[in-house]
């Protein structure tokens, strides 16, 4: 069955899970290792599980890292804007009224608008933006490198934790031995 935290009860469909502001949502599944994280100011509605894992992200940010599906078992997730299936893979969805954006560091996802416009194939590397009246556009995420030229951030992510804050960083070269 499907559960949110450690020890909280089962959800089921027609469920509706919200993250409010400085909070966050883990769920997952107990019998595979397929999570969704639900990020700050987010909502989410559990449609079925059925033939599939099925949810609708109604506005905000999900992460998402799914353990390999059984054949005709797709986790979908759809949007205001679109609907993305996907077999096993990590990736980032975020949702609007107006796009849907989806990030893929692993795998691959399958990205159809719900305004029937040509869908998209998104492979890991890859963000991918379905709108309101426009085909899906594709492009390569890029790495950031250094002012030295070397190395690069892959992922960074900044949260708002109370009582901290970012002091002064500074990138130097690594002590020799």
């Amino acid at each position: 069955g499907l559960w949110l935290g450690r020890f909280a009860p089962k959800f089921g469909p027609g469920s509706v899970i919200r993250a409010g502001p400085g909070s966050i949502a883990r769920l997952g599944y107990a019998n595979e290792a397929t999570f969704v994280e639900l990020k700050e100011n987010s909502s989410m509605r559990i449609q079925s599980a059925k033939s599939g894992k099925r949810f609708e992200l109604l506005s905000g940010t999900a992460e998402i890292d799914a353990a390999p599906q059984a054949a005709g078992q797709l986790l979908r997730i759809a949007t205001p804007r679109a609907e993305i299936r996907v077999l096993g893979t990590k990736l980032t969805v975020v949702a609007s009224a107006k796009s849907t954006r989806v990030k893929v560091t692993e795998g691959t996802v399958h990205l159809a608008p719900r305004a029937k416009q040509a869908s998209a194939e998104v492979g890991a590397g890859q963000i991918a933006v379905a709108a309101a009246d426009a085909a899906v556009t594709t492009q390569l995420m890029r790495p950031i490198t250094n002012h030295f030229g070397s190395g690069s951030i892959l992922r960074e992510t900044w949260l708002a934790v109370r009582g901290m804050k970012v002091q002064k960083m500074t990138l130097g070269e690594p002590d020799e031995k």
